[in-house]
């Protein structure tokens, strides 16, 4: 039961219509952004990093991306039981400071009945996002 006695909603893969992931660092080339979003039934990436080892800038908008590397993304996410880890993520306490150089997560999931929830990574499964984003934007950024 969620809230005032209400039942809780869980998801599941196949609702996913946005997985965003970002890193946010003091060394700007080991920062990234990505979001892949369905947009009027179409599948649409966004990209914001350094690519091949590091050294190319790589930004992007809108690229259009294929129902496989949908069903890849949904792979990775239904193997490592991400959307159950976001639903039930908890935030760590915070200090009583803020840290100015640390590095900073962030892993949203946004569901085809409009809700979106979002914690700091993506548990088992960041590792292999990160994986899939970077080879996917070395991708689509025509190297």
């Amino acid at each position: 039961m969620g809230l005032f006695g209400r039942p809780v909603k869980h998801h599941n893969v196949s609702e996913v219509i946005l997985v965003s992931m970002s890193c946010g660092c003091m060394d700007y080339s080991f920062h990234y952004s990505f979001t892949l979003y369905c947009e009027q039934g179409k599948w649409l990436f966004d990209a914001d990093c350094y690519t091949h080892d590091k050294t190319d800038p790589t930004e992007f908008c809108g690229k259009t991306v294929s129902n496989e590397d949908v069903e890849t993304l949904r792979g990775i996410l239904e193997k490592h039981g991400t959307v159950g880890y976001v639903e039930k993520y908890k935030p760590p306490k915070k200090l009583p400071f803020h840290v100015l150089d640390e590095t900073t997560y962030s892993f949203c999931l946004g569901f085809s009945d409009g809700n979106r929830i979002c914690s700091e990574i993506a548990g088992e499964a960041q590792n292999e996002l990160n994986d899939f984003f970077y080879r996917l934007a070395e991708r689509l950024v025509g190297f």
